[in-house]
């Protein structure tokens, strides 16, 4: 191929992909297939996202059919593989942090064992990265804070803001009312990580209470990703907020939101979503 010709060529695979992705997964709900094939066509995206060029095409909505298919793949050997490739690759640095919502989401395995070393993956992953940061700093001689615009591409703390875009397309999302328990499950594994030993808390109230106010850029009508936004507050609180009052002060910094959530359209609305409480009252912790 030419050069110039590579972008377009690009496109066409992700879309053919990403084409057969879908067909499979709806084969395999509609049936139950026990085959790997939806497992075979994931990893041929996982690879395609190794590569730079191509993961700038790759769409929210092709993550979240990866998402739903590494949930839904009846095959339990199926769903292991695929956790363990994606694994490998978030841990070599193939793929990048933005990435992990993808490990997260398996800790909600049904397969109990499965579940146990979905855990135990994440943990060793965002140690790493929490290690990688810092061993970057001190290399580099630079001190890094939160609000700095390369933060994203250091900090785990920043892999909230895509966690909460993968869960708000998780499948079968609104049965999951009022409790939302396995999207529970899934903060809870993430914050037992990334806030140990770590002073973060008011970076994440700052965060949750900025991206609450901020709407789905691809899906502007849709509130999921504030519902969230509220859910993943009452873990974060519950668990490491009272426990830990004295990091609940207000964080001094700014805190940088992805392009996955577009600004608020007036300071009316972002104060009216701020306001609203879109938790169920039902709502058990």
């Amino acid at each position: 191929l030419a050069p110039e010709a590579v972008p377009t060529a690009g496109a066409e695979v992700v879309r053919v992909l990403f084409q057969q992705l879908r067909g499979v997964l709806s084969e395999a709900v509609a049936c139950l297939s026990t085959s790997f094939k939806a497992a075979a066509v994931v990893r041929g995206a996982a690879k395609l996202m190794a590569s730079t060029a191509i993961r700038k095409l790759i769409l929210p909505n092709h993550v979240g059919i990866l998402a739903t298919t590494m949930l839904l793949e009846p095959c339990q050997a199926a769903r292991d593989c695929l956790r363990n490739q994606f694994y490998r690759m978030l841990l070599s640095g193939k793929l990048p942090m933005k990435s992990a919502p993808l490990l997260l989401i398996c800790v909600t395995d049904s397969h109990r064992p499965s579940a146990v070393v979905a855990m135990e993956q994440v943990s060793v992953l965002i140690r790493h990265y929490r290690q990688r940061c810092e061993d970057m700093q001190r290399k580099s001689g630079a001190k890094v804070m939160l609000s700095d615009p390369t933060a994203p591409l250091l900090f785990p703390e920043y892999i909230l803001p895509d966690l909460l875009y993968v869960l708000a397309h998780y499948p079968n999302r609104d049965d999951l009312h009022p409790s939302y328990e396995p999207i529970q499950l899934v903060f809870y594994a993430y914050f037992e990580v990334v806030c140990n030993e770590t002073d973060n808390i008011s970076f994440f109230y700052k965060l949750l209470s900025t991206l609450k106010t901020h709407d789905d850029a691809f899906h502007p009508k849709n509130n999921a990703t504030k519902l969230l936004c509220d859910i993943a507050h009452a873990v974060l609180y519950e668990d490491y907020g009272r426990p830990r009052p004295s990091s609940g002060g207000v964080f001094p910094g700014t805190v940088c939101v992805p392009k996955l959530f577009s600004p608020p359209r007036s300071t009316q609305a972002a104060e009216a979503a701020t306001a609203q409480i879109l938790r169920p009252q039902a709502f058990q912790h």
